[in-house]
């Protein structure tokens, strides 16, 4: 191995003296440079074989599927791919056209549904054929194969097709329908004979499969339907729309060819709706219009793009019009001109993008930076704007229009090398273009002596200063293959060079999802696959060579489906490509690192395996008002660009090679610590080197499906072994568990691996015969004590009837525990929809609010509890709702200053520890406008489930108070700000009345700065509804005379007008002394208190509250909410209907115990 001494962190000058000592210690002269390479094959050859006899399907850096059909698996997939491929290219060409008319709206709705249709059938197959011929790694560990198959539903997902059929070609003059129709009862029939005969591998026939389930559906029966649907709607626009309309909820076409919902039938994440949501009865057969079709109808925008996940995970995530990660975003549609991923002739989006920045902002320079591998062979010739995988350079398009561009073309193989290409025009030059002149970067002058380039790393030392002297500050594009580097190129070169690219093009591992962050080490990686790649064909058509013997390397073959054949290993090296890249995260992460230096992107979108990032200062050409930084739209970008399309099952066939574990990242149902173990898993399996990530892999060695307790302790993070050096041997690994498995196939007795690389490569060091001298702590190294595994495993295998013995309790707890983890993670897209805030499209009001799910106010609209969703048709239920007999909902009252969000943070978090969790009610927090982050910071804050609710008149001063001098005057003259007036007014009577609370029978009132300082034990809304009560308080005190000025003169005023005696009722007297009639400013203290919302919102209260508003006193005297609650409930209510509750509670300078032999004691 070579190391490499040099840290980046400590400056670019120290290279060349820590190059000139690694060239003294490994290398003397160019012949032995020479020798060296030859060895180096050598070595790799020899140890290919050696690894493939004695450890097969566990070569470092590539996993084979543990499968003999797995070549037929990929041609399979292959196959799926061409045909998804056709199929796509026939629904742009139908969809392409902007529908105008509502018929034509009608029919591009019909035409994606049936599309979708097909994109469903097609996922089926693949699933199954996934299955089929390699269960180990396409079924999950958790489920059994019998029952993975059956949820493929291959038969059911053709009959819903031919249901579709059927619904949207009511016309019987079309002639296609019945061969079309007849077609798919054969298809269905071969599906049911298919899926009956189970896994039968290579017993089946799959060109005829795909032929009889997928292709012939596509040539017989799409491709007419297609066109038969695209012109009904110029021939007839009123059959369009009365026709294709179904209220059957049994039939599957209601859910999707239809654009009108039944609705008793709309598709909720949960457990269906009540028919009769909105309290009046529906006529049988009615229905609503579809979230797509209305915006469709608002946006005049084409057909949504086809959007699938993957069959077997992550349900729900991709359904456009259902999806909190892909509907309501604002910066979703493209300008109307940008219909598809590429327009006709092949332009990546980006050059689209380049024409809206010119034709907005400022003028384009007409120069590109690009860094390509060196391939003067079939595979770099092959490389276009249009290509696929590894073969895509969007900069060719620009080549080919005359761009002059600066390309870099590297070889990041021993013989390292590198070679500028100036083309067309010198950057900064006006002229036209010119002939392309070449510069070796190694050997920039013309001065004798060799050149020793020993890693891709230097290569890049060299680059950068031929890098900094380029005279284009502003080129359009920079572009990285995954051939050439990961992000930390791009991290390394701009730095200190001052270019500042119009869109950066940067390859991704499109597999890990934000906000995971995992940068490899890009030559450690290579260094790992050399001796693979060099026994693989693909070594000639990348790799340049100097002499013929890397022409014969590699060339030897193998059977297909042998596991060591370098044909097939070709099939995993595309993967291994996007194995060595930067996660979305971590792009993202080294980007906003750079901003310091003002280098400042922003992600625009993915494209499969490359993220698309737009200069700050150009955002607004490409009609996008604010940078979003946050990763959850960066989920979004990376759910749009890469899981939800249905390209990315087969692209560079990353998914199969990487298992079916991976896309639970995609999961919201799957917690943050089961992806970081997943994550862990698959570094390991694939024995990527890793130079930084922002999880902890040490906590879940032990989380491998085999590993258990025993191993896992035997696990030392955070230490290394040191001395004994006679019994250490050490070697370049790839990750923790390969240096363990190196360890255990020596028989070792301790292991210890530096994941950090800190002598330039990470290193594993394996001590046989014999221990380390002593244990130091290194942080974050790991070692394993494999004595203490054998030990373990021993005493285990000893005890396996004990787990009977398990305390029944602490089981039942432990189920309890991991069942709310559960419910958890699965309300986790319902999370997403609380903070999101929908704009109001044409038709959503009428829909909402005459259903009363929800409503719309000041151009955007929200649900009620418990609805969420673009329409609000999804159940975010409580866990305990069907076990009360009564409806409950707790609120809150806050602004958007900083300092009320502070407050209600911690509140909302005691809120859920102390008292929610074990009720889940739902939270309401009423605001007067929230911006969308600190909508998203309230509900962070806690697992209670939240709805936000715009209060719209809450700064309504009246005009008798504004247009009057005087009143205006003394409007100014109180020193309670406006808001908090509106505050008083707005909870002393209005509050009863918002929508939001309509359904529900009772509410608890919070107060930002209320919390409970304990665990409170009983439910006082149950007491209040058990006993019958209508108010409930928690504590007295008393208020300030100057803050309830005029209030109780005002309010004796109307007890004579209603004929009320003052000291008529027990409460009352509470409250007003006998001797002069005087209220004693005592009262309710309602920051917090539980009312029985019927009679807050009738008369007589209501009837009070207007009163006392008319006169104006809440804006001009701050008449307070608690005091008007505390003499209208001693007008009307009698003792037995208000109830004081005995539980922990505390507000700003107040605090008491339930217990009073207890004591608030101040918290740090």
């Amino acid at each position: 191995s070579i190391f490499w001494f040099w840290s980046r962190q400590h400056g670019r000058g120290s290279f060349e003296a820590a190059h000139a000592q690694r060239v003294a210690l490994e290398l003397n002269d160019q012949r032995s440079l020479d020798e060296g390479h030859r060895s180096m094959r050598l070595r790799g050859a020899l140890s290919l074989l050696w690894l493939c006899a004695y450890l097969p399907c566990r070569l470092d850096g590539l996993r084979p599927l543990p499968c003999s059909a797995q070549k037929q698996l990929f041609v399979t997939y292959e196959n799926l791919h061409g045909t998804l491929t056709h199929f796509s290219g026939l629904y742009e060409g139908y969809s392409q056209v902007r529908p105008k008319l509502v018929a034509e709206h009608v029919k591009a709705f019909q035409l994606h549904a049936l599309a979708q249709d097909f994109l469903e059938i097609l996922e089926a197959f693949r699933v199954f054929a996934c299955l089929s011929l390699c269960p180990a790694s396409c079924l999950d560990p958790a489920d059994s194969l019998v029952e993975a198959l059956a949820n493929v539903r291959l038969v059911e997902k053709l009959n819903n097709l031919q249901l579709d059929i059927e619904l949207v070609t009511t016309d019987e003059s079309f002639d296609f329908k019945a061969p079309a129709q007849q077609l798919m009862r054969e298809a269905k029939q071969y599906a049911v004979n298919l899926v009956a005969g189970g896994p039968a591998g290579a017993g089946v026939d799959w060109d005829e499969s795909l032929s009889a389930c997928v292709a012939k559906v596509v040539s017989r029966v799409m491709y007419p339907l297609m066109k038969v649907v695209s012109l009904s709607a110029k021939q007839n626009e009123s059959h369009t729309i009365l026709h294709g309309v179904s209220f059957d909820v049994d039939n599957p076409a209601s859910r999707s060819a239809s654009y009108l919902y039944p609705v008793g039938n709309r598709r909720e994440l949960s457990v269906p709706l009540p028919q009769d949501c909105g309290g009046n009865l529906r006529p049988k057969g009615a229905g609503e219009f579809s979230f797509t079709i209305l915006h469709s109808l608002a946006t005049a925008a084409s057909t949504s793009r086809l959007s699938l996940g993957p069959g077997n995970v992550a349900p729900g995530v991709c359904a456009r019009d259902a999806s909190p990660y892909l509907v309501g975003n604002a910066r979703l549609p493209w300008p109307r001109r940008w219909r598809t991923h590429r327009d006709e002739d092949g332009a990546p989006r980006f050059v689209q993008m380049l024409d809206q920045i010119e034709a907005s902002v400022l003028d384009l320079s007409h120069v590109f930076l690009a860094l390509r591998p060196v391939g003067s062979r079939t595979w770099g010739q092959n490389f276009s704007c249009s290509g696929k995988d590894l073969e895509y350079d969007p900069t060719l398009c620009l080549e080919s229009a005359g761009w002059g561009a600066h390309v870099y073309s590297i070889n990041v193989h021993p013989p390292f090398r590198a070679e500028l290409r100036i083309l067309g025009r010198r950057l900064g030059d006006d002229a036209q273009a010119g002939q392309s002149t070449y510069l070796n970067v190694l050997k920039p002058y013309a001065t004798e002596g060799a050149t020793h380039t020993l890693s891709v790393e230097h290569i890049f030392y060299k680059i950068d200063f031929i890098w900094r002297q380029a005279n284009e500050p502003s080129p359009d594009v920079f572009f990285l293959h995954p051939a050439v580097h990961n992000c930390h190129a791009v991290e390394y070169l701009f730095t200190g060079a001052p270019l500042k690219p119009k869109i950066l093009i940067i390859p991704i591992n499109p597999l890990i999802p934000p906000p995971f962050e995992v940068m490899p080490r890009f030559d450690a990686w290579w260094h790992i696959l050399r001796p693979i790649l060099r026994a693989s064909p693909f070594w000639k058509d990348w790799v340049q060579h100097d002499d013929e013997e890397g022409e014969e390397e590699g060339s030897g073959g193998g059977g297909a489906g042998d596991a060591a054949s370098p044909r097939v290993y070709e099939d995993y090296l595309k993967a291994s490509f996007w194995f060595g890249q930067c996660s979305l995260a971590t792009v993202d992460k080294v980007l906003r690192g750079m901003a310091k230096k003002k280098f400042k992107y922003a992600l625009h979108h993915v494209d499969h395996s490359f993220a698309v990032y737009v200069r700050y200062d150009l955002q607004k050409a490409l009609s996008i008002e604010s940078v979003d930084l946050s990763s959850a739209f960066s989920f979004s970008r990376w759910l749009e660009g890469w899981f939800c399309d249905p390209d990315s099952r087969y692209y560079s066939e990353l998914e199969v090679v990487a298992g079916v574990e991976m896309q639970k990242l995609a999961d919201p149902a799957v917690s943050d610590a089961q992806k970081e173990a997943i994550l862990c898993r698959f570094l390991e399996t694939q024995r990527v080197p890793v130079q930084s990530r922002n999880f902890d892999c040490a906590q879940h060695a032990g989380s491998s499906q085999s590993g258990g307790a025993g191993e896992q302790s035997c696990l030392r993070p955070d230490s290394r072994g040191w001395g004994n050096d006679a019994a250490v041997s050490d070697s370049v690994q790839g990750s923790a568990r390969a240096c363990e498995d190196h360890c255990m196939l020596l028989n070792c007795t301790y292991w210890t691996y530096d994941p950090t690389a800190m002598y330039g490569q990470p290193l594993c060091w394996v001590w046989k015969d014999g221990r380390p001298g002593e244990v130091k702590t290194e942080k974050g190294w790991v070692s394993g004590d494999v004595d203490c595994r054998r030990e373990m495993k021993a005493m285990l295998s000893g005890q396996s009837g004990s787990a009977d013995s398990k305390d029944t309790s602490v089981a039942v707890a432990e189920a309890e525990a991991e069942a709310k983890e559960d419910i958890k993670w699965r309300r986790e897209p319902f999370r997403l929809w609380a903070v999101q805030q929908l704009p109001e499209l044409p038709g959503t009001r009428y829909f909402l609010e005459s259903s009363g799910r929800g409503r719309c106010v000041q151009g955007f609209c929200e649900c009620f509890p418990p609805f969420r969703g673009p329409l609000c048709e999804q159940l975010d239920p409580g866990e305990f709702d069907n076990a009360r007999n009564f409806t409950a909902v707790l609120h809150y009252l806050t602004s958007d200053d900083a300092d009320d969000i502070d407050d209600i943070e911690p509140s909302l978090t005691r809120l859920w520890t102390q008292y929610n969790r074990r009720f889940d009610y739902p939270v309401v927090i009423f605001n007067d406008g929230l911006s969308e982050e600190n909508r998203r910071r309230i509900v962070a804050a806690s697992e209670n489930r939240i709805w936000f609710a715009y209060v719209d008149d809450y700064l309504a001063v009246p005009d008798m108070l504004t247009k009057d001098p005087h009143r205006r005057a003394m409007l100014d003259e109180v020193k309670w700000s406006l808001g908090y007036r509106g505050m008083c007014r707005f909870r002393s009577g209005t509050i009863f009345l918002q929508p939001v609370l309509r359904k529900f029978q009772y509410a608890m009132t919070l107060d930002t700065d209320g919390y409970f300082p304990a665990e409170v034990k009983s439910d006082p809304i149950e007491e209040m509804h058990v006993g019958g009560k209508v108010y409930t308080w928690s504590h007295l005190l008393p208020d300030l005379p100057g803050a309830v000025k005029h209030f109780w003169d005002y309010s004796l005023m109307y007890m004579r007008m209603k004929n009320i005696e003052p000291l008529g009722t027990p409460i009352l007297r509470q409250f007003v002394r006998e001797d002069d009639v005087q209220w004693n400013y005592q009262l309710y203290m309602n920051d917090i208190e539980i009312v029985l919302l019927d009679w807050f919102r009738s008369d007589p209260y209501q009837d009070y509250f207007r009163y006392l508003d008319s006169i104006g006193g809440f804006w001009l005297h701050r008449w307070g909410d608690h005091a008007v609650r505390t003499i209208a409930v001693g007008m009307w209510l009698p003792q037995d209907k208000v109830f004081e509750m005995n539980i922990p509670y505390g507000h700003q300078n107040y605090c008491r115990c339930s217990n009073p032999e207890l004591e608030c004691v101040r918290e740090g």
